[in-house]
C-alpha cells in the first residue's frame, strides 16, 4: 500500500506527477499501486518531505511549512474570536507545529486552556 498523510491538500501536485490516488480522508490519500519509486521521490523532493520504505509499503507524512500552518492558525483563532496568535506572543506556536499538532486542533486547546484561566 502506498499512503500518504498530509497536513494540506496535495492533489495538484499528484496529478502534476500523474500519480493516481483515492483520497480516503481530508488530506489523507491512497496511492495506485502501480506507482514507482521515481514519482515518489519527485513527489518528495517537490513536497520538501521525505519518504520510507518499509517493506512493500511506501509511506509519506507531508507537513506544511511553519509560515503557511501559522497562517491557517489565525484563520482558526479568528473564527472564535476578534484575535490572532500575534495577541498571544508567550505562547509556544512552534512547539504545537512541531508536535504535529493541527491549526483548528492547537487553536480549540489554547482558547480552551484560556477560557479555563479567565473563569
Amino acid at each position: 500500500m502506498l499512503a500518504i498523510e498530509s497536513s494540506f491538500d496535495i492533489t495538484t501536485t499528484m496529478d502534476f506527477f500523474k500519480i493516481k490516488f483515492v483520497q480516503t480522508a481530508k488530506w489523507h490519500y491512497v496511492l495506485d499501486g502501480k506507482t514507482t519509486f521515481e514519482q515518489m521521490e519527485k513527489l518528495a523532493e517537490a513536497l520538501e518531505s521525505e519518504w520510507d520504505a518499509v517493506a512493500k509499503d511506501f509511506i509519506m507524512t507531508v507537513k506544511v511549512p511553519f509560515d503557511l500552518w501559522m497562517i491557517a492558525l489565525d484563520m482558526e483563532i479568528q473564527k472564535r474570536t476578534a484575535l490572532t496568535s500575534s495577541d498571544f506572543p508567550d505562547y509556544d506556536w512552534l512547539g504545537e507545529y512541531e508536535a504535529g499538532i493541527s491549526p483548528a486542533d492547537s487553536a480549540i486547546e489554547f482558547l480552551f486552556q484560556i477560557e479555563n484561566e479567565l473563569l
